[in-house]
């Protein structure tokens, strides 16, 4: 302490240039006024000079009675001899020389009052004394003690003794603090703590009387055991010894412990770092403990003494001053305990509505991304001590700065629009600056700390209840009013992600109360959405069971008082709503004299006294009852969503201004509806409000159009040093439902759209220039017509349809493409084959293969048939599904089909299938009318379609994230640029294509073909279960639920469009549809799983088919071109069946099905005649040599016998008992769990 009250008689010098700056507060002004002449100023300077030599005496003296080893400042000392090195320690103007000695009467009444103004944390010795106590005596202290003072201290310190654990728990419980629960919080330095304890531990002897101990020191260790007995799991602190019982007892004697070690060493009027740690720290465990109420006050004089010490100035590190690591260490320890204090301070702003600490008059710098072994700055995607609270204290930030934004607004109008600004910013915030060890979508490395999945989960957590605070003001009106429906859909969302999180927590993790206030919060949210509801409608029923789920999950907390009360108050909720109270779910409600609300119809007679349920909830938490249950703001009843015990606000949980005051001006103006409207027409009418008002946001303002979105990081190459700025950048992540500005949604529609080419054109070429011979016209036709269906159906599938009066849907509901399949191509292929070989099909003199359109007629009027197969297979749970068709089954079919097609795709790179082996028209490659034919195999054209393929990859490896989604079209640009500058592309057939098209420009004639029925049965029935993992991996990717019976509908409705789109498809003369997963490498580059950019993506496809001339690129391309993309497209089909089958377990039955299954197709791949002669029936009978043609097709189309082998095998064998699998994952690693047996 004497080094912080040395020095100041030399900074009181005279400064004698004129001040520009603004007039100086009145406080400074009076003083000039008494402190005018030099002789005054003197005779101070002189008497403060006495001063401090008297307690230089004083401090040598107690010195000399225990001496100290000399403090490690981490500033160089305020004195005349070193004016050089104290410029350049100190952070901005505010700590330099210039400002004390141009500010010398401020610092001279500073001194009167006993404190020193502008301190320097780390330039006293108390900052650092760790658990000794620094004895300074004041002038004034009684020279006599006080003997009942003494006797009460005493006593105190005898409950202290027997409250201290022995040395062996204490460490248990540091150790456990700092490893699980530090990461939370960091209100503390692990290392400077650990190294605080051996001396307590070995000089001192862990002796809490010894005369030099630091009391304030001991609060902070028992603010520490506190936070580790009260949130360790049972099967922790049972390990340590501790019963449940001695738990709960311990767990609050200690946080009263800690309160009295604070007390007894006088914190309020000595201040160090250790008090304000130990107030920080407390707030882990203060709210399960009750202590909500108490911890409140002891973070406001923490606020104040961190801004005694100088906390709050402590800036960024000088590089020009050598540092080293321990005062580094020290420093930051400062920083880390004041990034806590302004975090918890702002996180209350929704329900104190101010603030304490400004950020506008605080100057310390955010902590490094380090660990505090060895204080070395890590990259911010390394997790570290300090990575959460860093990446928290951002979100936290927000609240101060939405609170002085909506205060100078004066309408709900303009308040609102500063909710959907903050709402935006919140949800970029987690996203795009979100570190990557805290993403879930990143994988967990080997080397990460334990806690980064539980840091994962309470992010989430975290940061949903933020988003609903930002809406907080709304919450009540969003239920009444439809101009803030925003607001409702946001906060339920929200509060669905809550109790997901939460209710997943089934790891060894410590107990968080953020995890109970949370979800007592989300249940309040969805149990007022469910009394606006109707009783049939589906989300009331949905609500309820997730409020259901909540409180089950709150009551194994036994010990929280806040999980206790949130389940008095939401298990009140429940009886409200089982005894069929609610209130009216479209229209906002006037209270009538008795303060119930109003029904509007003999239909809705039911209602719900919310002033006597505040007020019997009230009672029962033993809190304070408001006095008056109206409000005068917006909805400020949801300022209890915290439901902190002890605190009045939970009595106001329920308050709606819009459900019980009068109904505001601008819910008049901007929400208008009929009164006279039905409640039938009520929602019909919100809705359209809604879709307007977000339509006229978008297309009239700038924020609308454009938003705050990094363009920059959509075209930046992965080139260093053009990526060095986004080397760990997390694109923003935009939801399901998220408004995302109008440029963005164009820029994403049309990079889905893109990406989504090769596979949208490459069957059709296939069946056209392939399979059936068809001309160029035709061809372009084909294509065109597959961009248009495949428009539609992604369309119909992003929308997610209902099915009225059913609970089925058609679509997902998610960002994902539908697109024509490549599994009809094999049956295409061996079924043109089987006709031209049959004779039904042309065969010129040469033998070149005419056109056969009637083939194609007979697969369209065949799918039409067999589709229904795959709409019924729609209805039946997933669960059955993957029975008859387990990813053994799809696995291997994906494998086989993309191997398969590969050989296809080979054969178009070499120069045309159809020359492959050919004579007459196909002699030369790709006919022998094109610009230069070569033979199939020539370098030449061999080089054409490597330059696609090492296109792709060129383009994967330093492209801007636009370029990689779109590789393939990249691809495809650059071989026919080079085809075109070498002769070998004739541009004839583009420009004969007419200008535009659509589907049944041509027609074909519809038949059925009794050879085809069941290849197409099996195809569309694989189909529908092939199509489930890419849907759970679009669902995943876009941040939505992969269980349960949300998620169950959305594969109903994935494979009922599935089907529709096949069947609408064939009657477009187009080839059948299926779900596909090219575009989620799109949502993970771009962040963008948000459904407009879907719909931009189906209108951008169906324009590419409208217009013709873009088909006809296609249809005109050199074979060999076509083929370096096909072979890549291809591959991936086969990698999609690998990784399926990675998923299964791999027991002896899986491989021994495996093997006969695969061992099948490919004998049909590599040798596809070897059944021809077995059924070689030449006869009369039509009707037998139909069914040889059906039999020979089945047989020799891989994936068809592969299928009818596997899934025959999969039905008779017997389970395998013996055989021991890998089951899920065993730790936060991913470190599987081996050796759990099949049964």
């Amino acid at each position: 302490m004497m080094m912080s009250l040395m020095g100041y008689a030399s900074f009181c010098t005279r400064e004698d240039i004129t001040v520009t700056s603004s007039a100086p507060p009145p406080a400074y002004q009076a003083q000039s006024a008494t402190i005018g002449s030099d002789d005054l100023v003197r005779a101070l300077l002189d008497r403060v000079s006495q001063l401090e030599a008297r307690l230089q005496e004083q401090y040598n003296i107690a010195s000399s009675e225990t001496p100290l080893p000399p403090p490690q400042l981490a500033d160089n000392p305020a004195s005349p001899a070193n004016d050089e090195a104290i410029t350049l320690s100190t952070d901005d103007d505010i700590t330099s020389q210039s400002v004390e000695t141009g500010d010398a009467a401020t610092v001279l009444e500073f001194l009167a009052w006993g404190r020193k103004k502008d301190a320097d944390y780390g330039t006293s010795p108390e900052h650092n004394s760790g658990p000794r106590r620094l004895s300074v005596r004041h002038e004034d202290e009684a020279t006599t003690s006080n003997i009942p003072c003494e006797a009460s201290r005493d006593a105190q310190l005898d409950l202290l003794e027997s409250l201290l654990p022995d040395k062996t728990h204490i460490i248990q419980l540091v150790e456990y603090h700092n490893t699980s629960i530090l990461w939370y919080h960091g209100s503390y330095s692990s290392a400077m703590f650990e190294s605080d304890l051996d001396l307590f531990m070995g000089e001192y002897e862990g002796n809490v009387r010894h005369e030099d101990l630091n009391l304030q020191w001991l609060g902070l260790l028992f603010a520490i055991m506190t936070g580790s007995i009260t949130c360790a799991p049972s099967s922790i602190y049972r390990s340590w010894g501790f019963s449940s019982e001695e738990r709960m007892v311990l767990s609050q004697r200690w946080y009263e412990a800690t309160v009295t070690c604070l007390e007894v060493a006088g914190y309020i009027e000595t201040h160090t770092i250790y008090s304000v740690q130990a107030i920080a720290t407390l707030t882990i465990a203060a709210h399960i403990l009750g202590k909500s109420n108490s911890q409140s006050i002891l973070l406001a004089s923490a606020g104040r003494i961190a801004q005694s010490l100088g906390l709050h100035r402590l800036g960024p590190e000088n590089a020009a001053r050598a540092t080293s690591k321990e005062q580094l260490r020290q420093r930051e320890a400062g920083r880390r305990v004041f990034n806590q204090l302004c975090t918890q301070d702002w996180f209350q702003i929704p329900f104190s509505e101010s603030y304490s600490l400004n950020p506008r008059f605080f100057k310390t710098s955010k902590p490094l991304n380090c660990n505090d072994e060895d204080m070395v700055p890590l990259p911010l995607s390394t997790p570290t001590q300090a990575s959460y609270c860093n990446y928290r204290y951002d979100i936290a930030a927000l609240m101060p700065q939405l609170l002085d934004a909506m205060t100078g607004c004066n309408t709900l109008f303009t308040k609102y629009e500063q909710v959907l600004r903050y709402d935006e910013k919140m949800r970029k915030l987690a996203t795009a600056c979100m570190p990557t060890f805290l993403s879930n979508n990143a994988p967990v490395a080997t080397g990460w700390p334990i806690y980064v999945g539980w840091a994962r989960r309470s992010l989430a957590i975290c940061a949903s209840h933020k988003i609903i605070m930002i809406h907080r003001k709304f919450i009540g009106l969003s239920f009444s009013n439809s101009a803030f429906s925003f607001t409702r859909r946001t906060c339920i969302a929200a509060s669905k992600t809550i109790l997901k999180e939460a209710l997943s927590g089934n790891d060894q993790g410590p107990t968080l109360w953020i995890e109970q206030a949370f979800s007592v919060a989300a249940g309040i949210i969805l149990s007022l959405d469910a009394f606006h509801r109707s009783a049939s409608e589906r989300e009331f029923e949905e609500h309820k069971k997730l409020v259901e789920d909540a409180i089950s999950y709150l009551r194994t907390f036994e010990d929280s008082k806040i999980a206790s009360r949130g389940v008095q108050l939401l298990s009140g909720l429940q009886r409200e709503l089982q005894n069929g109270r609610s209130v009216n779910p479209r229209k906002r409600q006037q209270p009538t004299e008795f303060g119930e609300l109003a029904p509007s119809s003999s239909k809705r007679a039911r209602t719900f006294n919310v002033e006597s349920f505040i007020n019997n909830v009230s009672r029962d938490l033993q809190v304070t009852i408001p006095t008056s249950s109206t409000a005068d703001g917006p909805a400020n009843w949801i300022t209890t969503l915290s439901v902190r015990p002890g605190q009045s606000a939970v009595a106001m949980a329920l308050e709606s201004n819009g459900e019980m005051g009068p109904k505001s001006k601008y819910a008049e103006e901007t929400g208008p509806y009929s009164s006279a409207a039905s409640e039938d027409m009520g929602a019909v009418t919100e809705k359209w409000q809604d879709t307007l008002a977000e339509i006229k946001y978008a297309f009239t303002t700038k924020d609308g159009w454009i938003g705050d979105y990094d363009y920059i990081y959509l075209i930046t190459p992965n080139i260093w040093p053009l990526n060095r700025k986004y080397k760990d950048y997390l694109a923003p992540f935009y939801g399901l439902n998220d408004r995302v500005p109008v440029l963005l949604t164009l820029l994403l529609g049309l990079q889905h759209a893109l990406t989504m080419i090769g596979s949208i054109v490459s069957p059709p070429l296939a069946i056209a220039s392939g399979a059936f011979n068809f001309d160029p016209a035709m061809t372009t036709y084909l294509v065109s017509t597959a961009f248009i269906t495949t428009g539609i159906a992604t369309a119909l599938q992003v929308t997610r349809l209902h099915i009225m009066k059913t609970p089925f849907f058609i679509g997902t509901g998610l960002l994902s493409v539908v697109g024509p399949t490549f599994d009809i191509l094999p049956i295409v292929f061996n079924y043109a084959a089987l006709r031209y070989k049959s004779g039904t099909c042309p065969v010129l003199d040469d033998g070149t293969q005419g056109p056969c359109p009637d083939a194609w007629g007979a697969c369209l009027g065949t799918m039409l048939c067999c589709v229904w197969i795959q709409i019924a297979l729609a209805f039946v749970p997933p669960k059955m599904l993957n029975k008859v068709f387990p990813k053994l089954i799809t696995g291997s079919l994906l494998t086989l089909i993309g191997v398969y097609l590969v050989g296809n795709g080979l054969q178009n790179w070499g120069g045309s299938s159809n020359c492959h082996g050919g004579e007459g028209f196909y002699a030369l490659c790709p006919d022998i009318t094109a610009p230069q034919p070569l033979v199939w195999g020539h370098p030449k054209l061999i080089g054409l379609g490597f330059s696609v393929f090492a296109t792709i990859i060129l383009v994967e490896a330093i492209g801007a994230p636009l370029m990689r989604s779109a590789s393939v079209i990249i691809g495809l640009a650059v071989g026919c640029a080079i085809s075109g500058a070498t002769g070998y592309w004739s541009t004839e057939q583009l420009t004969q294509a007419p200008g535009g098209t659509f589907l049944w420009v041509h027609t074909f004639k519809l038949s059925v073909d009794g050879a085809l029925v069941l290849p197409m049965i099996i195809m569309f029935a694989c189909q529908a279960v092939s199509c489930i993992p890419d849907i759970l991996a679009t669902a995943e990717l876009s941040g939505v639920g992969i269980e349960g019976t949300e998620f169950n509908s959305r594969i109903q409705g994935g494979i009922l469009c599935d089907g529709l789109g096949s069947f609408f498809s064939a009657l477009g003369t187009g080839p059948p549809m299926v779900s596909q997963a090219g575009n989620n490498g799109v949502i993970v580059l771009t962040g963008c799983a948000s459904r407009r950019a879907g719909w931009a993506a189906s209108g951008f496809l169906i324009l590419m088919g409208v217009i013709a001339k873009f088909g006809a690129v296609f249809a005109s391309m050199p074979p060999s071109v076509l083929g370096g993309m096909q072979v890549f497209l291809y591959s991936t089909i086969a990698v999609a069946g690998i990784r399926v089958l990675a998923l299964i377990s791999w027991t002896r039955r899986d491989r021994f099905i495996l093997a006969v299954a695969l061992g099948i197709g490919f004998m049909d791949i590599c040798q596809p005649d070897w059944f021809a002669q077995v059924l070689a029936y030449d006869g009369p009978n039509e009707n037998l040599v139909g069914f040889e043609q059906g039999i020979n097709l089945a047989v020799e189309t891989p994936f068809v016998i592969a299928a009818i082998v596997g899934i025959f095998l999969n039905a008779v064998l017997p389970k395998d008992k013996s055989a021991s699998r890998t089951v899920g994952y065993g730790d936060e690693q991913k470190h599987p769990r081996i050796g759990v047996r099949d049964d």
